[in-house]
């Protein structure tokens, strides 16, 4: 790939199978006059995996596209593994799409990468010696793992239930380790870093020996509340499709605890998915389904503390975050192309843009 400057980059996420949806964007991409493509995982789950497959191989080293969890199920599929604990549905939509590929399709979703480079580096929000706090942490404290190979960072690491499963971080941590070099785009100096701290890693036998070998601090706290956290103690926050979890009520005061803890000038980057998080146990639904339904016909048949989202929208995050602090950046990654389906009026107050976001990304900056 060339080494001139970027300029445009357009990224395209979640094709799933669907070649004429592949197609359309790629014509406006090609409009568009970009520079690189990326594309976001999920790439051949779907009804015309071989055909989405051979459209993507042939576009060359003009795109760069990163492993979805669909990509690596189609992998295992196609090479007999088991599969995890799934919908009879999904796992023979998955065992269906795999059978359809051949072994070069095959082989390049199993290695594609898992990650590119950290978004919020962009504007200027990481570097060692910091302090920063990963919402919703989750089983495998992910986001901060990974920047913490990378930058000398003390964690806090915040969650509302234990779902830690310290074998399944061993195994992340060992498939990166393998991939590194292949699949990181770092200079080889913080990659020769990155691969030494992971071998020490590995050599932990328990969550206490990681937390005191990478200077994180887990925090259980099932409000969401940051009260263990001192004042103005934090550099920068980050998470993850965390907080379309999260109520409305929690997230203002999230807000307020967030201005506390936050020093000035720290910086919030979230990544929220406002897609319908139950469509995962049916894909034929559409992303935002959710916004077919009442309030009242949502909370009497759907809303559930296992899967709980708040169908808040982009324009409402922007709110949010704009009460309290300077927004940097906000932008929609992931966006329906229709909604076939009359929306609620509950609803009624968004624009097309809003009910059409599925994924925001939103970097903020505390008064100074």
């Amino acid at each position: 790939m060339s080494s001139a400057p970027l300029r445009r980059v357009a990224a395209l996420y979640d094709v799933h199978g669907n070649l004429p949806a592949l197609e359309a964007a790629l014509a406006d991409v090609e409009a568009a006059d970009v520079d690189l493509l990326v594309l976001g995982g999920d790439l051949a789950l779907g009804p015309m995996p071989c055909e989405v497959m051979d459209r993507v191989l042939a576009l060359g080293d003009r795109v760069r596209a990163l492993r979805g969890n669909c990509d690596r199920l189609m992998a295992d599929a196609y090479d007999g593994c088991p599969l995890p604990p799934l919908p009879a549905a999904v796992q023979a939509s998955i065992t269906w799409s795999a059978r359809q590929l051949d072994r070069r399709q095959r082989d390049y979703l199993a290695e594609l990468p898992q990650t590119l480079k950290l978004e919020v580096e962009s504007v200027g929000a990481i570097r060692d010696g910091m302090t920063a706090l990963e919402l919703g942490t989750g089983w495998v404290h992910w986001e901060a793992l990974f920047t913490r190979l990378f930058y000398d960072v003390r964690f806090y690491l915040l969650d509302v239930w234990d779902n830690r499963q310290f074998a399944g971080l061993q195994q992340y941590a060992g498939h990166l380790k393998s991939r590194l070099y292949e699949d990181v785009d770092r200079p080889r100096d913080q990659l020769d870093r990155a691969s030494r701290l992971l071998e020490k890693i590995l050599d932990c036998s328990n969550f206490d020996e990681l937390y005191s070998l990478l200077g994180f601090t887990y925090i259980l706290e099932p409000r969401g509340r940051l009260d263990a956290i001192p004042d103005h103690s934090v550099d920068l926050v980050i998470s993850s499709d965390v907080l379309e979890h999260i109520p409305h009520a929690g997230l203002e005061q999230l807000m307020l605890d967030l201005k506390r803890v936050l020093r000035p000038g720290g910086v919030c980057a979230a990544q929220i998915v406002e897609e319908d998080h139950l469509r995962i146990y049916d894909r034929s639904v559409h992303p935002k389904n959710y916004l077919r339904y009442s309030e009242f016909t949502w909370k009497a048949l759907f809303e559930n503390r296992v899967q709980y989202i708040n169908r808040l929208q982009h324009s409402d995050y922007v709110k949010l975050f704009g009460g309290g602090f300077e927004i940097i950046d906000e932008q929609i990654v992931v966006s329906s192309e229709s909604l076939p389906f009359e929306v609620s009026k509950a609803f009624n107050g968004y624009s097309e843009e809003d009910l059409k976001a599925g994924v925001t990304r939103i970097a903020a900056r505390a008064p100074l």
